[in-house]
């Protein structure tokens, strides 16, 4: 071998090493690429998630102040419930001595009707 062919070999070795390089780097600027997307896409995906988590927080407060009005709700019902019970107790035991007097009084007819006529002696007209 001259040197003129040792150097075509090298020329030969150089240039298939430069095309295997600038396959690697349209490789690296398209995975560059792809990294930009996907980044683009992870700073859309973050605010979504922040804007999600505003909202639910609005939720959670929401819900948390509706709470404490059902929690005071329930107190005030749970302090009148005695007298509800009370005056609910004094209702039915009106309403069963009225039917009692009711039916007293039905009973009463019925007895009165039914019993033997009583015998009531003539009384005679006055003279004159």
């Amino acid at each position: 071998m001259t040197a003129t062919d040792d150097q075509e070999a090298r020329l030969r070795l150089m240039e298939s090493s430069i095309v295997r390089i600038e396959a690697a780097v349209e490789k690296v600027a398209e995975a560059v690429q792809i990294m930009a997307r996907l980044e683009a896409q992870n700073m859309l995906t973050q605010d979504a998630i922040k804007r999600a988590q505003a909202e639910i927080d609005e939720v959670r407060r929401r819900s948390e102040s509706k709470q404490e009005d059902f929690d005071v709700r329930v107190r005030a019902m749970e302090v009148s419930m005695p007298q509800l019970k009370e005056g609910r107790g004094w209702v039915a035991q009106a309403a069963g001595i009225v039917l009692g007097a009711v039916l007293a009084a039905v009973v009463g007819m019925v007895v009165i009707k039914s019993s033997a006529p009583v015998a009531v002696a003539p009384v005679a007209a006055p003279s004159r």
